[in-house]
């Protein structure tokens, strides 16, 4: 099916690409391929795939390796900021900063001694902890006993977002609601 024509002041119309920034990005993208900086099996996938879903064999070596190295470029920044966010959080919670409720994930059912969840912020990277959910909500009582930070390499622990959970949580009713 033919989507309809948009009319001329559609707001996303896209303005066309001059012939110089074509022959500037297929440069690039001959550069990187001679220097070897393109994956050759992704690319024949990105070609397969736009010949699969289009029906079309239009689609050149180099832009293909343009997209490619566009898309590399882009799950590189996406990693960089996860890890830089994971960064920030895990010192959070190294330094005893205070975490809202809603920032943390809960276990489906492990509990610190002192009897609150076990939880971490969602933030964290893949190299954090499950800790008491009353030390990072700054609200646990100092004269009971709390679990040690449970590091996710050394433990199996399921939280609540897990389908095999079933909706199981740790995490307290909100103030006021009876359970």
């Amino acid at each position: 099916m033919t989507p309809p024509n948009r009319p001329e002041s559609a707001p996303n119309r896209k303005e066309p690409v001059s012939d110089v920034t074509q022959n500037t990005a297929k440069e690039k993208a001959r550069a990187a391929l001679d220097a070897g900086e393109v994956d050759m099996d992704a690319l024949k996938g990105l070609i397969d795939g736009y010949v699969e879903a289009t029906g079309r064999t239009d689609l050149s070596i180099e832009s293909a390796a343009w997209a490619l190295l566009g898309i590399d470029r882009q799950k590189k920044e996406v990693s960089e900021a996860r890890a830089e966010r994971s960064q920030i959080v895990e010192r959070r919670a190294e330094t005893g900063g205070s975490f809202q409720p809603e920032e943390l994930l809960y276990a489906a059912a492990s509990r610190c001694p002192c009897g609150a969840g076990l939880a971490y912020p969602k933030e964290m990277g893949i190299h954090g902890w499950w800790d008491c959910s009353a030390i990072l909500t700054r609200t646990a009582d100092g004269l009971v006993e709390h679990t040690a930070k449970l590091p996710f390499a050394f433990y199996e622990i399921k939280s609540e977002d897990q389908p095999s959970s079933m909706g199981a949580t740790t995490r307290p009713k909100p103030s006021g609601e009876t359970p």
